[in-house]
């Protein structure tokens, strides 16, 4: 009996265990998504105008194509790393993108070549409000969760955490200590948290919602 209660209790802890991974690396995509986002449309749409404006030349095509290669190639990285991450025990995995033959004789008839295109044009501005979320309240939710902690760090060093002539507390807070205001951030922390553990899942589905059908 005694065994048994060992091993749920194991298996509780190994559990809460993959979910903290799980958000931490939700997390961290969702904070390098914006960099990658913007070298996704830098890239796409530098080498497709290039292509284009150097047509008449002959060597625009070869661009133009590299272009779409290249967005392409982005397009299924990030596909790879959307599907592993939203992915849910039970639940019916994302399509796999997968790489596509991006002929010279097609490139301009092709529909799906164009998908990845569109999808880091769109993803840029998706992604700058996903990392100012995440940054907001998982983040700095988190570092929150020690104000306590920093302010007695910063007392016993001698630095003021709180100004005596700070206006904003000596109006909403007249009669608090400053270990209270601390216990008060610490707590506007939690509720920041557990806000930002909520809305992490649902970014992502934002994310994969542009993941259509595997193309064949």
């Amino acid at each position: 009996m005694i065994a048994v209660k060992k091993r749920n209790a194991l298996g509780r802890f190994d559990a809460v265990l993959d979910l903290l991974g799980l958000l931490l690396f939700r997390t961290a995509y969702l904070i390098i998504a914006m960099p990658l986002a913007i070298v996704g449309f830098v890239l796409t749409v530098t080498l497709l105008a290039v292509g284009v404006g150097l047509m008449p030349l002959g060597i625009g095509f070869f661009i133009y194509w590299f272009g779409l290669f290249v967005s392409d190639a982005m397009y299924v990285v990030d596909n790879a790393l959307v599907t592993r991450l939203v992915r849910s025990r039970g639940g019916e995995p994302l399509a796999q993108e997968r790489l596509q033959t991006i002929t010279l004789r097609r490139m301009f008839v092709e529909k799906s070549y164009y998908k990845p295109v569109l999808y880091h044009l769109v993803k840029l501005p998706v992604s700058i409000v996903q990392f100012a979320s995440t940054i907001t309240f998982v983040i700095c939710g988190f570092a929150m969760l020690f104000t306590p902690l920093v302010y007695v760090i910063l007392t016993r060093l001698g630095i003021p955490m709180y100004a005596e002539d700070d206006v904003v507390m000596q109006v909403v807070f007249p009669n608090w200590s400053g270990m209270e205001v601390s216990y008060l951030g610490s707590a506007l922390g939690v509720v920041f948290l557990v806000i930002g553990l909520a809305i992490v899942p649902k970014l992502l589905r934002i994310v994969s919602g542009f993941y259509g059908e595997t193309r064949e």
